[in-house]
């Protein structure tokens, strides 16, 4: 026996031995406490549970749908691959574009607010703001 194991056993001994005095068991411990008492008047009733959905749909259904999605997105990108995308003249584009627009929404806002009439309005909205309640 090496000098090590010869002072490793009596360590051991003296800690277990210390360890076993200090357990002691608690009068309050959870084996020994009486259960809980369960109120069942407390508890939900059958007749209180929602009612089970009525109109779901079956997997032959879900499966029909994704296909008739799947089919619309291919419709949609061949329809996108047909399209011409002309880069060349800009300025045509979006003169056809304005040209489309109804010109009573192209036109600046009669009687805008400055700069610092806005600031006010904005302070005057955070002065009267109040916080959402606060949920429980």
């Amino acid at each position: 026996m090496t000098i090590a194991q010869r002072l490793l056993i009596p360590a051991a001994t003296v800690l277990l031995l210390a360890g076993a005095a200090q357990a002691q068991t608690q009068p309050s411990t959870p084996a020994t406490m009486p259960s809980p008492s369960v109120n069942i008047g407390d508890m939900p009733k059958w007749s209180e549970f929602p009612v089970p959905p009525a109109h779901v749909p079956t997997p032959a259904d879900i499966r029909r749908n994704v296909g008739e999605t799947d089919a619309k997105g291919q419709q949609l990108a061949t329809e996108i691959r047909a399209l011409v995308w002309d880069n060349s003249n800009p300025e045509a584009f979006a003169a056809n574009a304005l040209n489309r627009l109804d010109q009573n929404f192209s036109k600046p806002i009669e009687g805008a607010m400055s700069p610092a009439e806005i600031s006010a309005f904005a302070n005057d909205l955070r002065r009267r703001a109040a916080p959402p309640p606060i949920a429980n």
